[in-house]
């Protein structure tokens, strides 16, 4: 009957692998019907999300009023509503942490002003 048994290395193994091929495939999917670069946003070029605290996440948000391009506008639009569920806030953050070198978030200076 110990044949049946296998040690905890062999089946920690056999975890991992069959957790392997599943990302494998799954990423496959992804990107067959999203496209690289969104999984390559997926995979960490895109700033963390801060925590909440009770029903309001942490750190500090100012509201911006501007005017721009149409044209720019409607990337804009169109990026948010793509990679972003259709948040246009969460995707100028991307798109301004990108731009200015990937800085440390208000939620993630401790309260240091910088």
């Amino acid at each position: 009957m110990a044949e049946n048994f296998i040690t905890r290395a062999e089946l920690e193994e056999r975890i991992a692998e069959s957790e392997a091929k599943m990302l494998a495939w799954f990423k496959e999917m992804l990107v067959g019907a999203f496209g690289q670069a969104n999984i390559d946003d997926a995979a960490g070029d895109v700033p963390g999300i801060a925590p909440k605290k009770g029903k309001a996440f942490i750190g500090e948000k100012f509201d911006l009023r501007v005017r721009v391009d149409r044209a720019l506008y409607m990337k804009l639009f169109e990026d948010a509503a793509r990679n972003y569920t259709g948040n246009m806030s969460r995707c100028l953050d991307v798109a301004l942490w990108r731009y200015y070198g990937r800085p440390k978030l208000s939620w993630e200076k401790e309260g240091k002003n910088e």
